[in-house]
């Protein structure tokens, strides 16, 4: 992969190539704008990235950090799918201000009552997984971290999310 060039005076020297996953747009579709706008840009992986990457596989913490990924990619993509569905529904994207704790609460609200409580408990995970890294006091269990994970995919299933 080809690096991007240095702009002298930017904000950033360090410039990183934009993968977009974003589908082709049809503006006939209603709410396909709104869904499209959704879905999340990502960016492509660096040589520091993956030697940040290396050096936790290394570490003690490994089995650690592995299960901070894990529950960090869980979160993430509950996420794209909870504002896939607002969107769908015909809501205006949130604003990049919003606490994750609101946007759950936006997202799947209480009414859907045990999505809404697997969401916090996943958010819950994610903000100590986060935050918390190597201090995590009490992070979960594998097995309940595939637990959780499965049910939230059955509960946006069961709803058609």
């Amino acid at each position: 992969m080809a690096l991007a060039p240095m702009v002298v005076g930017a904000a950033s020297a360090v410039s990183r190539p934009r993968v977009s996953s974003m589908p082709p747009v049809r503006e006939d579709e209603p709410g396909a704008r709104a869904a499209a706008l959704a879905q999340p840009d990502v960016w492509s992986g660096g040589e520091l990235t993956r030697m940040v990457r290396q050096l936790e596989v290394g570490d003690a913490n490994a089995p650690l950090a592995r299960k901070r990924e894990r529950v960090t990619k869980a979160y993430d993509s509950m996420m794209v799918r909870l504002k896939r569905a607002y969107a769908g529904q015909g809501h205006a994207p949130l604003s990049t201000d919003e606490q994750e704790l609101r946007k759950i609460d936006l997202l799947a609200p209480r009414h859907l009552g045990r999505l809404n409580g697997l969401a916090h408990m996943l958010r819950k995970w994610w903000n100590e997984a986060k935050h918390q890294r190597d201090q995590w006091a009490h992070p979960p269990s594998d097995k309940e971290v595939q637990r959780l994970v499965r049910e939230v995919i059955a509960e946006l299933d069961g709803l058609g999310w």
